[in-house]
């Protein structure tokens, strides 16, 4: 076991069994391992996961969230003081499947970086492969250098947006930052267990944080019950465009493992790495394409583009029928030269459409009835 590089967690008192056969990966890698708890959970737990150090802390999130959550705050603060040259934090749920080198390449790929990776939901322990979810963030890497960068918040381990968080200050600070593309980092399926409530009042926190100004809009559609708008503005919008801020200014690393054990059953899921090559393109789609107020038909259309490719159809459709101002081609023309323009923008940048998965959209529906109707 290396004192190199130290995981920091936060076990929880129930999952027991899931959990330690989890972080049981972890230590057969090498990882020392620490657990931030308070007195009562470390008097449950500590019995049960011996090889695991754990550190009370004098407070919690129960007053602010309603659970015993361990502030980020503590676990920095704990590895700037006790951690060894890169520390980490990850999930108590996470599964890692690597070979044994894994901790000696985490310890030189975080040399002055971050280092950090997405995880792959499976169904059991036992599944080889699963369903890769690229709009999160389960593990992180630390120079021990770098710990200082990062200021104090109100987010604890398990409260949404906290690994957005990360990463967000990590690039503000300007800090190098590396993105493990190939998936060592497996997470069986299991029911959300944060509020809905929590989501929209941390998300707004976040947003402003993300993109000065959004606060206040956002804030008066929570105060007047505009909850639907206020989830698109804060999952499609943020979360979109702030992922692709990540996957666009840091860098992408491969983990191979130098010698693979003959019997291993591991199997590294490619999939994030065709992802990321995808939200590469968008990038480059989006500093091309994007403006605030399109005033042209060619503007109109690469915003609807751009709203199609993050799944924004209302939005698409808002644009679309925008741009009917622009143009006096018949209707029937016009929705064809739509999907024509929507062909070749996703040919020229390298990235799915399907007019039949369109067509069935509601809001491309109800545009085409309005334009179909109004023609008469």
């Amino acid at each position: 076991m290396t004192e190199d590089v130290v995981i920091v967690t936060s076990i929880a008192p129930v999952g027991i069994e899931k959990q330690k056969a989890a972080i049981d990966t972890w230590i057969a890698l090498g990882f020392s391992v620490v657990s931030l708890n308070i007195q009562a959970e470390v008097d449950k737990l500590k019995s049960i996961f011996s090889n695991v150090k754990f550190h009370v802390v004098n407070r919690d999130g129960r007053e602010k969230y309603g659970k015993p959550l361990v502030y980020i705050d503590d676990i920095l603060s704990y590895l700037q003081e006790y951690g060894g040259k890169i520390g980490g934090i990850v999930n108590s749920d996470i599964h890692i499947r690597a070979e044994k080198d894994f901790a000696s390449f985490i310890l030189e790929q975080a040399e002055d970086s971050m280092v950090f990776a997405s995880r792959v939901d499976i169904d059991s322990s036992e599944s080889k492969s699963g369903e890769t979810y690229a709009y999160g963030f389960d593990m992180f890497f630390f120079d021990q250098k770098l710990l200082k960068f990062f200021p104090t918040s109100d987010l604890c381990l398990g409260v949404p947006w906290w690994d957005y968080w990360v990463p967000l200050i990590a690039l503000q600070k300007g800090l190098n930052t590396k993105y493990i593309t190939n998936t060592v980092a497996y997470h069986i399926k299991h029911k959300i267990n944060y509020s809905v409530q929590t989501w929209r009042k941390v998300g707004i926190w976040f947003a402003d944080l993300f993109s000065p100004g959004m606060k206040t809009k956002l804030f008066e559609k929570l105060m007047s019950e505009q909850l639907e708008s206020l989830d698109e503005d804060l999952g499609p919008h943020v979360t979109y465009n702030f992922i692709q801020m990540v996957y666009q200014t840091t860098n992408f690393i491969t983990y191979e493992p130098k010698f693979i054990n003959q019997s291993s059953n591991i199997e590294f899921d490619r999939s994030l790495e065709k992802s990321c090559e995808l939200d590469r393109n968008l990038s480059s789609a989006f500093r091309k394409l994007k403006v605030d107020q399109p005033i042209s038909y060619e503007e109109c259309l690469g915003q609807a583009w751009l709203s199609y490719q993050k799944s924004d159809f209302r939005e698409m459709a808002d644009y679309l029928h925008q741009s009917l101002k622009y143009t006096c081609m018949q209707p029937t023309k016009i929705i064809l030269n739509w999907v024509n323009e929507f062909v070749q923008l996703s040919r020229e940048y390298d990235c799915q459409f399907d007019a039949y998965f369109l067509s069935d959209q509601p809001d491309w529906q109800k545009l085409i009835y309005s334009i179909l109707i109004s023609s008469d």
